[in-house]
């Protein structure tokens, strides 16, 4: 399908686009005010993400799908102009940039999930996130390596900061390119939403698992993401080597994404076995604190996990298809998966933000880092008994 393609194109460019940046916004702000600024913008993005998902299902009962994914793109640009414009003034706007980035990423996925469930089928899901799972990674490979080039040119003939700023004003461009290639999505109708399908849903059992492994994902992405990224710069002590190695990562990710999915139709469970590797890595990059960690974890990690997201991902379009409503009365859905992602983005941003000091980062991190392993095992082992329970409920 045509418009099954051009979300992927759209999905590759903006992956490209964060991954440019993303994983140097989170050092960027870690070298203006550690671990608490850090903490502090991820965490109000979190709340955001919650709380705007919840005004798209509004939103979307007036505007189409495409008017609400463009708004979302809007809002990246906006994010990244004001990066680019405040450079280190931007210390004092942790807190209004973490709600625009919020906002952003609840509106733009608020529209790209529905958008994404009506142009695949159950048939097409596994080669679809196959290849979505392929252009995350291989954008991902190419971006850091280009943002840590970047970093340390324009680092060496103006000043390290102005190179931040100067990534953030290239991803701005960039998701001004996304939104033009947005406009050319056809247009759906509003949806049928009200708040209150929420509360009057009667949730099956199944369900109520998705909704569990939802959360327990969301204990792990958002604050994986940035102390991964702290523990490897604190490694390698270089944006240039940095970027070197998410890109060999991603690049690795980007080769699995595209066995996930022949993976996954042979072995459905597989995803156990490639949940417990991913651990392993992430267990090697606390505890060695060495380039050998850093080379185990970035080979362990990024060859496995993609089979978990793969099969994540259809998991959730998987129990949508399990209601027989027309899309369009879907959303609460999706509402309340956002809603659970959200609370254990929040949880876990929470009990992190109280602990976390200027003093033994470093510690902090590793710490986090091994718990968080812990979770990715309780994820895999959720999507498990879904597998089970799925026929039978």
């Amino acid at each position: 399908m045509q418009e099954a393609k051009t979300l992927l194109k759209i999905n590759g460019i903006f992956s490209f686009a964060l991954a440019l940046g993303g994983i140097f916004l989170q050092v960027f702000l870690f070298t203006l005010g550690g671990f608490r600024t850090v903490v502090e913008y991820n965490l109000v993005s979190a709340f955001m993400v919650v709380i705007f998902y919840i005004i798209s299902g509004w939103l979307l009962t007036r505007i189409t799908l495409k008017k609400c994914l463009l708004l979302g793109i809007g809002a990246h640009v906006l994010l990244f102009s004001l990066l680019f414009l405040f450079r280190e003034q931007s210390l004092a706007l942790v807190i209004p940039l973490g709600m625009i980035n919020g906002m952003a990423i609840a509106v733009f996925w608020g529209a790209m999930a529905p958008l994404q469930y009506i142009f695949t089928t159950d048939e097409t899901r596994y080669r679809f996130f196959g290849h979505q799972s392929f252009l995350f990674s291989i954008t991902g490979g190419i971006a850091p390596i280009v943002g840590g080039m970047i970093i340390t040119l324009v680092g060496s003939l103006v000043s390290k900061e102005f190179g931040y700023s100067f990534v953030f004003f290239l991803i701005a461009l960039l998701m001004a390119t996304i939104y033009r290639e947005a406009k050319k999505l056809p247009e759906h109708g509003t949806i049928d939403f009200s708040f209150t399908d929420v509360i009057r849903h009667r949730r099956s059992r199944v369900w109520k698992l998705a909704l569990l492994h939802d959360f327990f994902y969301g204990l792990f992405d958002f604050m994986f993401a940035s102390f991964a990224a702290i523990i490897m710069f604190l490694i390698v002590k270089s944006e240039f080597f940095l970027g070197v190695v998410n890109g060999v990562g991603a690049i690795v990710a980007a080769c699995a994404g595209l066995l996930a999915a022949v993976i996954l139709a042979k072995r459905k469970t597989s995803f156990v076995a490639a949940t417990l590797i991913a651990a392993i890595g992430m267990a090697l990059l606390a505890w060695q604190e060495n380039w050998w960690g850093l080379i185990a974890f970035t080979f362990l990690f990024n060859t496995t996990m993609p089979i978990l997201n793969v099969a994540s991902w259809k998991m959730l379009f998987d129990m949508l298809d399990r209601s027989r409503k027309e899309w369009q009365k879907k959303y609460y859905l999706f509402l309340e998966r956002e809603i659970a992602l959200g609370a254990g983005r929040v949880t876990s941003l929470l009990i992190f933000f109280w602990v976390v000091s200027n003093e033994n980062q470093f510690d902090i991190a590793r710490i986090a880092v091994a718990l968080l392993a812990i979770v990715l095992v309780c994820i895999g082992l959720i999507l498990r008994r879904i597998t089970v329970v799925g026929t039978d409920d």
